[in-house]
């Protein structure tokens, strides 16, 4: 989902990724858990990271997933995630969110440029 389209559905606003990591958790996690909120699979179901950068047991899967709420089907945040063979999730052992949609506003990551 690109700018353009973010902000036909609300505000864009940039966040440093630990305060985007703060909205998602006390705003989606619970609800993510508990099966209010649904997961879809965006890309990444069988795909393996590098195991080296990643430390992941062989076999986890590198997944982008999209948060649905099934009252409007409207995405409500997306993330990253490590989901290793037994199930659990890897790194943090929670989702890497990368944008959330709250109140109205998509908040976003600050991308941080990489020198060159």
């Amino acid at each position: 989902m690109d700018d353009e389209r973010l902000n036909r559905g609300g505000k864009l606003d940039h966040y440093p990724p630990e305060e985007l990591r703060t909205l998602f958790n006390d705003n989606y996690l619970e609800r993510i858990k508990s099966g209010e909120i649904q997961e879809v699979v965006m890309r990444g179901a069988g795909r393996h990271p590098s195991l080296y950068a990643a430390q992941e047991p062989h076999c986890t899967e590198s997944q982008q997933v999209s948060y649905i709420d099934p009252t409007t089907g409207q995405e409500v945040a997306r993330a990253h995630r490590y989901l290793r063979p037994d199930g659990m999730l890897g790194a943090s052992g929670l989702p890497d969110p990368k944008r959330v949609f709250l109140n109205g506003v998509w908040y976003r990551i600050i991308k941080r440029k990489h020198p060159g």
